[in-house]
């Protein structure tokens, strides 16, 4: 029997910003972080280690926002509607001007 010894994450205060993806100057660093030295840089809501896309799982099963909030101390109602609102915009952005909810 063989036992692999994986190293954890280190502790969100100690990652070190010049791995970060998203720039400070970036709005977005406020609510997203894309750090290979965190979760394998899968996008997380900032200053946690929670993927984004368990904000949409949690939603896709019909879990409230304030469910997923109390689940996880890490994420703020900020982030999560700030995320929800960038995705809403990326989604409207592509649609012909003359829409009436554009």
């Amino acid at each position: 029997m063989s036992v692999t010894l994986v190293k954890p994450d280190p502790p969100v205060s100690e990652v070190s910003d010049d791995t970060e993806k998203i720039p400070a100057y970036d709005p977005r660093s406020a609510l997203i972080s894309i750090d290979p030295a965190r979760v394998s840089g899968v996008a997380c809501f900032a200053h946690s280690r929670v993927p984004l896309q368990i904000l949409w799982d949690h939603l896709e099963e019909g879990i409230s926002i304030n469910e997923f909030l109390d689940g996880f101390d890490g994420v703020t109602r900020e982030q999560t509607t700030g995320v929800l609102r960038l995705a809403l915009e990326k989604l409207l952005e592509s649609l012909p001007e003359s829409t009436p909810w554009r």
